[in-house]
């Protein structure tokens, strides 16, 4: 009797079943740059709140938005500018944020050797192009004619546009004959068979009538 006691006691010890206690752990999302954006979210470097996708790309030598490029689309166009007069050569350009040096904002100059010379510049009497607009001395040159008679009186088909007066030639034209000094239209009518005045008229009011 006493050993069927036995027994059953170490039976019901063996039929007894534990069942483990399984621990859940909380994994949590961290936003080092408080910029809304974590690394799981594409966020390039989570520890500036400046740079997250999405971002506005600002020229500043980051991938302020995190598509792999790096100042897209926000670089500048700058020229050389050989002779630092602010205008650049079109053809020699550099893509940056800030102008290096010796580069200017503005293209464009017809003559990157000449500080006189860049577009809206100063035109002057010089038989240079000064503002690039592809004449030369426009509007600043004075209308001469050649004086060949030296009467002071040019003829009017050999006009020609000067910076400055040269010798034989002449601010007034109006000479009918630029190869007679005696010839102009301040001269005196005389009674020569010429029209000395260059009315039109030759020896007007000085003949008389013979028979």
């Amino acid at each position: 009797m006493r050993l069927l006691l036995f027994a059953g006691a170490v039976i019901g010890c063996r039929n007894e079943i534990k069942t483990p206690i399984e621990e859940t752990t909380e994994v949590q999302i961290v936003d080092n740059d408080g910029d809304g954006y974590t690394v799981d979210d594409g966020d390039c470097d989570d520890n500036d709140a400046g740079i997250h996708p999405g971002n506005e790309e600002v020229c500043d030598g980051l991938d302020n938005n995190c598509d792999g490029e790096i100042d897209e689309e926000v670089k500048e166009t700058f020229y050389l500018d050989n002779d630092e007069d602010g205008f650049g050569n079109t053809d020699i350009a550099e893509l940056a944020c800030v102008a290096p040096a010796g580069y200017a904002l503005i293209g464009n100059d017809c003559d990157d050797d000449n500080a006189a010379v860049y577009p809206a510049g100063i035109e002057v009497c010089d038989d240079v192009d000064n503002d690039c607009d592809g004449d030369i001395d426009e509007d600043v040159t004075t209308s001469y004619y050649v004086d060949r008679d030296g009467d002071g009186f040019g003829d009017e088909d050999s006009l020609e546009m000067l910076c400055e007066e040269a010798d034989g030639v002449t601010t007034v034209g109006g000479d009918c004959d630029d190869s007679n000094a005696v010839v102009h239209p301040n001269a005196e009518e005389t009674c020569d068979n010429l029209d000395n005045n260059c009315n039109g008229s030759i020896d007007e009011d000085l003949t008389n009538t013979y028979y």
